[in-house]
């Protein structure tokens, strides 16, 4: 939305002069923020009103009454939406949309960081894990009979990058894992701990299993991942933790070794 109105155009002739969502951000945010800023519990930065009153007053100067704007909507699906507001509205709609986004990108920040530090502190026989679910791939066959081309079967392509310390050096190793089964459920992933924590046992003989995913509900943050969780020391002997990732995380080692 911010791209449909030009931000950097439209103020660089104003005293604040915009460029992306970061300084949008800043103007709806205190100078030196806490957690209730973030959280939109701050009595001071919460009020949007003089920002909103700043950019809708931006468009009407430069006669600008209706803005058409792309935004993404989800229903069944996810469907890309074009549509016209006046001006009024539109920057109404914008400042909703930026008071979850700071949410968002403070829990996302938080979270990266946190990641990074646990990354950065892996004591002796702790194992850092990032995995997740690539997309399915259809098969591919050299010189194939043309009746192939309507073959549909395809392969679940699931990448794990492991992170531990040897002689203080943080080391790290890709492992793929592939199956003809395309579901992407809970008995899938216990299916390839039950290949992965006994290959880390035998290679590294770990004491604890550090896990990082998304919080994809169909696979990882769910009840019966948290049971198994719960017994995965009964079941394979480490202990573990699990961290899920916010939604729209951006990407991480995983799925660059999935792609």
């Amino acid at each position: 939305m911010i791209d449909d109105i030009n931000l950097t155009k439209l103020t660089a002739d104003s005293d604040l002069k915009l460029v992306g969502y970061k300084d949008c951000l800043k103007q709806i945010t205190c100078p030196n923020p806490n957690d209730n800023c973030y959280y939109n519990d701050c009595e001071i930065c919460k009020n949007v009103e003089k920002f909103t009153n700043y950019l809708q007053a931006l468009l009407y100067e430069k006669n600008i009454f209706e803005v058409e704007f792309s935004s993404w909507t989800a229903t069944d699906r996810c469907t890309l939406l074009t549509q016209t507001l006046p001006s009024d509205d539109f920057v109404e709609l914008l400042m909703e949309k930026l008071v979850a986004l700071k949410t968002h990108s403070f829990i996302t920040k938080q979270q990266s960081e946190f990641y990074e530090s646990k990354k950065n502190k892996l004591a002796p026989r702790e194992i850092l894990l990032v995995l997740d679910f690539s997309e399915n791939y259809k098969f591919v066959a050299q010189n194939a009979a043309q009746a192939f081309h309507f073959n549909n079967d395809q392969a679940t392509i699931f990448p794990v990058v492991y992170y531990d310390v040897k002689n203080s050096v943080l080391c790290h190793k890709s492992l793929i894992f592939i199956s003809e089964c395309t579901k992407h459920d809970t008995a899938a992933v216990y299916t390839i701990q039950k290949l992965l924590v006994p290959y880390l046992k035998r290679n590294h003989n770990p004491k604890k299993l550090i896990y990082f995913s998304d919080g994809a509900k169909q696979h990882f943050k769910n009840k019966c991942q948290m049971v198994n969780l719960v017994k995965h020391e009964i079941d394979f002997g480490v202990k573990a933790e699990w961290h899920c990732h916010p939604t729209a995380h951006a990407k991480g080692p995983s799925d660059a070794s999935g792609a």
